[in-house]
């Protein structure tokens, strides 16, 4: 079954190309059949930045079945999602900046010590 990738109601930039990335990233990198949605039409900002880039708009809905496989981008809120997706079936992932950001720092943490160890063989 093909995992949707979604953001929070009423999408902004970050909640309409979020989607379109890990859903990417699930196809192309992790071999999964996976797909970017809306739920609800972008913003003026982020409809300008998929015509700019020429990335076409993702389905729009509004609800999810029980055992519909997703993943949760930008944002952490209940009541920013469908009704559905607190089903106690329901299978579902959850990414936020702020994991993301845990990410990011030990990644620079990795990077800073690589770094100081090349500047201590000089």
């Amino acid at each position: 079954m093909t995992t949707l990738v979604l953001g929070h109601k009423s999408p902004d930039t970050d909640s309409t190309g979020s989607p379109i990335l890990w859903a990417w990233y699930l196809n192309k990198v992790k071999g999964q059949s996976a797909e970017a949605v809306l739920l609800g039409e972008p913003n003026t900002e982020a409809a300008f930045l998929l015509a700019k880039w020429d990335l076409p708009k993702p389905r729009i809905i509004s609800d999810l079945d029980e055992n519909q496989p997703c993943v949760i981008v930008d944002t952490n809120n209940p009541a920013e999602l469908p009704a559905g997706v607190n089903g106690p079936m329901f299978k579902r992932s959850l990414i936020t900046t702020s994991s993301l950001a845990v990410l990011k720092q030990k990644a620079r943490s990795r990077s800073q010590f690589a770094h100081s160890r090349a500047r201590l063989r000089l």
